[in-house]
């Protein structure tokens, strides 16, 4: 299976659920935003903010997200930025979105599949 735009980083193996994914393209959607799990569960429409938490501390321990003073943001290395747009470039492709959900069933585990 290959992505017709390639995405050659290490972050895209901690990249383990959709949630996460969804996570990051929310994220580089809105490069300024800064807040709490809380706050970004109400602007991703999440019910449940403690399984956010978990994702984010996660995102956070591989460097793709950074916590600062109570409130996460988007990593703000540049590696981590092109990384996480060429990501969005590579989604917005339908055939390569597709490829990337495939990837993420196949690596999902079943503490994962606890995400709602």
């Amino acid at each position: 299976m290959m992505l017709k735009t390639s995405i050659t980083a290490p972050h895209l193996k901690h990249i383990d659920s959709l949630q996460k994914l969804q996570v990051l393209l929310f994220l580089q959607q809105n490069p300024h935003f800064k807040g709490t799990s809380q706050d970004l569960a109400q602007c991703l429409y999440w019910a449940d903010h403690k399984i956010l938490q978990k994702i984010l501390a996660e995102l956070r321990e591989v460097g793709l997200m950074d916590f600062l003073e109570g409130v996460y943001q988007l990593g703000c290395t540049p590696e981590i930025k092109s990384f996480i747009n060429n990501l969005a470039m590579v989604y917005d492709d339908p055939l390569d979105r597709q490829m990337i959900l495939d990837l993420l069933r196949q690596r999902a585990t079943p503490a994962l599949a606890v995400y709602h």
